[in-house]
């Protein structure tokens, strides 16, 4: 007999039809206590934590609740850093930062501890957790006062949570920094995009895989758009998002023209990129997806509970005569892969 009337659908796939059709603009950063959103974690109570800085440029921290789609003011980090993963402990690591100290925030005791230091000081260093550990990898040195171009790193390191140690494991393929990370479906971790060149060329479309099972990198491919300062997320369908950022030059090295003065803000932000990729880890390949509404770089991107991707504040680019700068975007968007679709933006406030 034909089953007749109403099918219940629960769980997982209930949320995600439920926030498919979700067309609102979402609350954007809480200014003026977080107007730079520089990375983001998922923590174990289902808030997305979010590190950046406040209107005064000091370090920052906020935590948002999906369900609410609200903010709550967290402790800012002791030091900083400049990589988050959420640990296989259940806790929040932030490594890096211009010096080699980590550390670990506890959701519950709303605290920051210090950690054992990273190997080595590095800013722009990617990091996520697998097979039971932390990783980090890359980043930009600064040693001697050198450009990141001429100080990146290839190093990479696994932390353990339980001997609270850094072990060194293969180093990437070539240095890297400004790259965004996520783990894949497949166990692996991956670094994706690139920094380096930035400042002399387009910024890189290069991927690669950690295996963390034979303490080995691969090479991938590439993404479709080369591009730096983007974010990327593992999503509820098993595929990695690769959102937004830089696509070609337009830096404080890049913004001159040809008479000495200086590009203005459309051309510059013409460079700026909307689009999204997905990248399927048993296809090998990149396909791009809906767009992001606002088009920005150096954005946190993180997924979230609920089987949503988030794309928190970020930056486009202004000029005049005599500068050359970045300004904050304090937009909130989220993508639902059942739909391919994102929540669209509001308008777009100005930092307090």
């Amino acid at each position: 007999m034909r089953p007749t009337g109403l099918i219940v659908i629960g769980g997982a796939l209930a949320a995600l039809l439920a926030t498919a059709g979700c067309s609102h603009p979402l609350s954007s950063l809480p200014a003026p206590q977080l107007v730079t959103a520089g990375a983001a974690a998922l923590g174990p109570d289902a808030r997305i934590y979010v590190i950046g800085s406040n209107t005064k440029g000091a370090l920052a921290m906020a935590s948002y609740d999906p369900s609410s789609d609200s903010w709550r003011q967290e402790p800012a980090p002791p030091a900083g850093g400049s990589a988050m993963a959420s640990g296989p402990d259940g806790r929040i690591y932030l490594v890096g930062g211009g010096a080699s100290g980590t550390e670990r925030y506890d959701v519950t005791s709303r605290s920051w501890s210090a950690v054992a230091p990273f190997p080595i000081p590095a800013t722009a260093l990617g990091a996520a957790s697998a097979n039971g550990r932390l990783y980090a990898f890359g980043g930009c040195t600064g040693v001697d006062g050198g450009t990141c171009d001429e100080t990146a790193s290839a190093l990479a390191a696994s932390y353990d949570v339980t001997s609270d140690s850094w072990s060194v494991v293969a180093s990437m393929p070539a240095p890297n920094y400004g790259m965004a990370s996520s783990v894949g479906s497949d166990g692996r971790i991956y670094s994706i995009g690139s920094g380096m060149g930035s400042l002399g060329g387009p910024a890189g479309g290069m991927v690669i895989a950690y295996d963390p099972k034979v303490n080995a990198w691969s090479s991938e491919s590439s993404l479709n758009q080369p591009r730096a300062g983007l974010g990327a997320a593992m999503g509820s369908d098993g595929r990695i998002y690769a959102v937004g950022g830089l696509a070609e030059l337009c830096n404080a090295n890049a913004g001159y023209a040809s008479d000495g003065g200086f590009l203005d803000p459309e051309t510059c932000n013409d460079q700026l990129s909307k689009s999204v990729e997905a990248y399927d880890v048993h296809a090998n390949r990149w396909s791009f997806v809906a767009p992001l509404p606002t088009d920005r770089f150096n954005l946190a991107v993180a997924a979230g509970a609920d089987g949503r991707i988030y794309a928190f504040g970020g930056s486009m680019l202004a000029t005049s005569a005599t500068q050359f700068n970045s300004v904050p975007v304090l937009i909130v968007n989220a993508y639902t892969p059942f739909s391919n679709s994102w929540t669209p933006s509001g308008p777009v406030p100005p930092p307090e």
